[in-house]
């Protein structure tokens, strides 16, 4: 008499994959017992790189093992988390599903971790005033909110025609995941402007990518300095009335 045994196929839908650094991967598989005996599948990732996670997932529990019947089949998904501060380049993983009688299957993964890069950029105010012919300052935080680092992050401001923008530091060399570096801008307003208001649009840039833009408004007003001399001319003027007045009334 033969005694009965499992018989395990393992389908795997792909073996190589790109992801980028911070996501998790999932992995379907079908585990079919084409033997005359059920069984009990053991389930482990004996290969995996170092501080990533890897969990079976079946019918939404974590379960390290599974039991298929003869001829029957079961669909497994492995989910395998990479830390948040995973470099770029390539890993390997290997998965091993081994029945309890003996038959068994290794599966061989290929990871390939590209960056993963965002960019924001919020302003210490979107409204400010200033005088003709003086400046306004005010400053711009850029944070990686990525799990890469991005490098020559620098910002730029478009302000209306014969402004001048001066934005320090000019550039910072890195920028590490979920860091934030702060640039002071200063806007000089020409004398020649007209009272109003005006946008200048502010915006982030790196090697890797661009943040959205923002704007500040911007209202010019007249210079005090006229006000003040028209003050000084009607406290002139108010003087030379009362002396006037003093000479014709001793007359």
């Amino acid at each position: 008499l033969e005694e009965s045994q499992s018989e395990l196929e393992v389908i795997s839908t792909f073996s190589e994959v790109t992801v980028e650094a911070g996501d998790n991967i999932m992995f379907p598989l079908v585990i079919w017992n084409k033997g005359d005996a059920d069984t009990v599948t053991l389930l482990t990732v004996p290969v995996l790189p170092e501080n990533w996670d890897a969990s079976f997932i079946a019918d939404d529990l974590e379960i390290a093992s599974i039991h298929i019947g003869a001829d029957e089949s079961e669909s497994i998904q492995l989910i395998v988390d990479p830390p948040s501060s995973v470099s770029t380049g390539t890993y390997s993983m290997v998965v091993k599903i081994e029945s309890d009688d003996g038959s068994q299957h290794e599966l061989e993964y290929t990871i390939e971790v590209t960056g993963s890069y965002q960019l924001a950029l919020s302003l210490s105010t979107l409204y400010t005033s200033g005088q003709i012919g003086d400046t306004v300052s005010y400053t711009a935080r850029v944070t990686n909110g990525g799990e890469t680092a991005v490098t020559s992050v620098y910002v730029e401001a478009t302000v209306p025609d014969d402004w001048e923008a001066t934005v320090t530091p000019k550039r910072v060399d890195i920028l590490e995941p979920k860091d934030t570096t702060t640039f002071t801008v200063v806007v000089s307003i020409p004398s020649d402007t007209e009272a109003g208001d005006y946008l200048v649009t502010m915006q982030a840039f790196s090697d890797q990518l661009e943040s959205e833009d923002s704007d500040v408004r911007i209202t010019a007003q007249a210079s005090n300095t006229w006000g003040y001399i028209g003050i000084g001319i009607a406290l002139v003027a108010v003087a030379g009335a009362v002396l006037l007045f003093k000479r014709f009334k001793r007359r």
